[in-house]
């Protein structure tokens, strides 16, 4: 015998489907999520065909429907979040550009040093006298 739960409506498998991404969301990164669309999909599907607790049905037997693939089309972000990734990115840069040029002024301060040894080396042996050693 075979039966269907009568009313069951779209907003059911849309409530469902946004816990799904909410759920999936939390245990990716956005860059993991856009390079790794597979594994991004399987935890989706995992959610829907899962039971929350004992004794309770899948979201997908909750809806009376086989669940045979899930894939993930596109992703977006919202205004502010893409503007807050923008702004990353820059800080990211001016940080490294800051790296960089610590690094550089290190690397010229290590050589004026180094200059200036040799030229208080050549300074002594002209004028006849080692450099002491303590």
């Amino acid at each position: 015998m075979q039966y269907g739960e009568i009313g069951v409506s779209d907003d059911h498998l849309e409530g469902f489907i946004n816990d799904a991404l909410k759920s999936a969301s939390t245990q990716f990164t956005l860059d993991q999520a856009l390079s790794d669309r597979g594994s991004f999909s399987d935890r989706i599907r995992q959610f829907l065909t899962t039971p929350a607790g004992d004794g309770q049905r899948s979201p997908v037997e909750q809806l009376y429907v086989r669940l045979d693939a899930v894939k993930v089309i596109d992703i977006r972000v919202g205004e502010d979040y893409a503007r807050l990734l923008a702004e990353k990115a820059n800080l990211e840069v001016q940080i490294e550009t800051e790296e960089k040029r610590r690094q550089q002024i290190e690397a010229q301060q290590s050589n004026n040093l180094f200059q200036a040894e040799q030229e208080a080396q050549v300074a002594l042996t002209r004028r006849g006298g080692a450099p002491r050693r303590h």
